[in-house]
């Protein structure tokens, strides 16, 4: 199965926050972004939910991040979503740390690419204009390229 459809973030301009829209291919077991420029921040749209059966799913503009251990997610979009901390811990940052909320969802690249009972941390994302980072506990689950070409940037993402 292969779905194909132009991604426009979830923001109005991308002069604003620097987020270029694309074209979103979903495969069997594969994630294809193909964005319309050179992009230095790899933004994404996924689904999270909590971690209960029919949970409503929410779209979210995701960044990968190489650099994060762990995913994270906003504290509005926590509040949002009506999801409980399961434990407490203290977040390491550029700027220091902080004390943070840990929290239990469902994060959905595609159908077929779902990870369940991910922990997060909860965080204050809102200046980063996304939701979600896409940590290193997720992403090692797969194999995820980039490619920059022809001024264009390309981002697979892969778990068979």
């Amino acid at each position: 199965m292969t779905e194909t459809g132009l991604f426009t973030p979830f923001v109005d301009t991308t002069e604003k926050t620097g987020i270029a829209s694309g074209q979103l291919t979903i495969m069997d077991h594969c994630y294809l972004m193909e964005y319309e420029s050179h992009v230095n921040r790899l933004i994404t749209p996924i689904d999270i939910s909590a971690c209960i059966d029919a949970a409503p799913r929410y779209r979210v503009n995701a960044a990968w991040d190489t650099g994060a251990i762990n995913s994270c997610i906003s504290e509005g979009m926590a509040r949002k979503m009506g999801i409980q901390p399961a434990t407490d811990g203290v977040g390491v940052t550029a700027s220091g740390q902080i004390d943070i909320h840990y929290y239990f969802i469902d994060v959905y690249l595609t159908d077929d690419v779902v990870f369940r009972n991910v922990k997060v941390a909860g965080f204050p994302l809102e200046r980063h204009d996304v939701d979600f980072l896409i940590g290193m506990d997720v992403i090692s689950k797969g194999n995820l390229q980039v490619k920059t070409a022809d001024g264009r940037t390309t981002v697979l993402f892969e778990t068979k």
